[in-house]
């Protein structure tokens, strides 16, 4: 888990969210106007500081990729392999598949 903490630092009248991580300085959360935003007490300056986080990670989110945890590469690679061992084990003549039922076709040789 990330060591990301959400704290509320005291002002004369009012506090400000601030975002701290160990080994980075410490960011305070901005209003629209780019200045730290004012709040009443602690615990809305805190809640407020997680909401924006999440509303940011929510916002980054599609600019991640389209696949993000990979699954899509990895079902195109297993039904690569699928296809492979099935020609390997059935050769060119591989079961069908219609309806939902699969169908295996032999060729016998005739003596």
């Amino acid at each position: 888990m990330s060591d990301l903490r959400v704290e509320a630092i005291g002002f004369p009248g009012y506090y400000c969210a601030v975002y701290r991580r160990d080994g980075i300085p410490d960011r305070l959360l901005d209003g629209a106007d780019g200045r730290p935003e004012q709040f009443p007490s602690a615990w809305a300056a805190v809640q407020a500081g997680k909401a924006a986080l999440v509303q940011r990670r929510d916002a980054d989110a599609p600019f991640v990729g389209a696949d993000p945890l990979g699954v899509e590469t990895w079902l195109a690679d297993r039904d690569a392999a699928i296809a492979a061992e099935r020609h390997k084990v059935f050769g060119p003549d591989q079961p069908r598949d219609r309806g939902g039922r699969t169908f295996v076709v032999e060729r016998r040789r005739r003596r």
